[in-house]
C-alpha cells in the first residue's frame, strides 16, 4: 500500500498475502523518487556541470530548482513519510532511504552547491547548506501536509520555499 499511497485511485498490483518485503518496497518508492528527481533540470546541471550566467541567472536557477523539487517530493509526500518515519526502527528499510533516498538528495544538492560556489554569497558549508535545504522542502513539500493545527500558509508552498531558499542561498540576487 505504500508504493501506492500517494496514487489511490492508480494502485499496482498487490499481493496481500503474505509479509511485505520491506527492502524492496523501500526500493522501489525510493527508485521512484530518484527518478522524479534525475528528470528535473537540477539533476541534468549537475551532471553535465552547466556553468551559470550571472549571479542573478543562479538565483533564479535555485528558485525553479525548489519549487520543481518541493513538486516532486509533495506528489510523494505518503511514502516518504512513511518511510522516513519506520526506516530508523526497520532495518530493511534504513540502508535504502537514507543512502539511496534522502543522502542522495542531499549529495545533489551538496554537487549543486560546490558547482555554483561562485555565485553563492557567504562561505558556508555546502553539505550543510545542502541538508538544511532538503529539509526546508522536506518539512513544506512531506510533513506540513500531515500538521493537525497547522497555521494559514501561503496556499503555494512551492513558491514560497523557492524565494526562500533562494535568499538563504544568494542572498536573493537579481
Amino acid at each position: 500500500m505504500i508504493a501506492w499511497a500517494d496514487d489511490p485511485d492508480h494502485p499496482g498490483p498487490a499481493e496481500l498475502s503474505g509479509p511485505p518485503d520491506l527492502r524492496a518496497l523501500a526500493s522501489s518508492v525510493t527508485n521512484d523518487l530518484i527518478a522524479a528527481i534525475a528528470a528535473l533540470e537540477f539533476a541534468a546541471i549537475v551532471a553535465e556541470r552547466r556553468r551559470p550566467r550571472s549571479r542573478a541567472a543562479v538565483a533564479d536557477e535555485i528558485e525553479r530548482l525548489t519549487v520543481d523539487l518541493h513538486r516532486v517530493m509533495h506528489a510523494r509526500r505518503t511514502a516518504i513519510m512513511v518511510l522516513d518515519r519506520c526506516a530508523g526502527e526497520i532495518p530493511e528499510l534504513t540502508d535504502v532511504w537514507f543512502s539511496e533516498g534522502r543522502y542522495a538528495l542531499v549529495d545533489l544538492w551538496t554537487g549543486y552547491l560546490e558547482l555554483r560556489a561562485s555565485a553563492i554569497g557567504s562561505d558556508v558549508d555546502r553539505a550543510i547548506l545542502a541538508r538544511t535545504i532538503v529539509e526546508i522542502i522536506t518539512t513544506w513539500a512531506v510533513k506540513m501536509p500531515w500538521d493537525r493545527a497547522p497555521r494559514p500558509y501561503p496556499d503555494d508552498t512551492a513558491a514560497a520555499c523557492g524565494t526562500m531558499i533562494r535568499h538563504l542561498v544568494t542572498g536573493g540576487a537579481r
